[in-house]
Parts: structure tokens; sequence; C-alpha cells
């Protein structure tokens, strides 16, 4: 599957399995902001105590080329 490159920029939560706070810039300059669990972004063991930002990827779906 296709994915996009995302900064993971803080860690936001320890309830199992952990989630963090990620976010990316579409290709009209938009920022978003996605909060998901640390293993749908990155194979790292991330916790409160990771330093940050981390790099990450978030798979996505093309809808038209």
């Amino acid at each position: 599957m296709p994915s996009i490159k995302i900064s993971i920029n803080k860690f936001i939560s320890d309830h199992q399995p952990g989630f963090v706070e990620c976010s990316f810039t579409d290709a009209w300059g938009k920022l978003h902001i996605v909060e998901e669990k640390v293993p749908i972004v990155t194979d790292k063991d991330l916790n409160a105590n990771s330093h940050y930002p981390q790099e990450g990827f978030i798979d996505c779906e093309v809808l038209k080329k």
C-alpha cells in the first residue's frame, strides 16, 4: 500500500499501545494533524521519553494520478 512521510511530533498517551501526534503538509501547503497508534506509523518503540520529532509513515490511497 502506498504511504506518505509524516513527522511524529510528540507522544500523547500511554494507553496501549501508545498514541502519538503526527503532522504532514499536503500538495496545497495545508498542514494536517493526525493522532495515531505508535505501531501504525513506525516500527520504533516510542514512548514519552523518546526524542521528537521522529520520521514515520502513514498508509494512504491514491485517488487520482
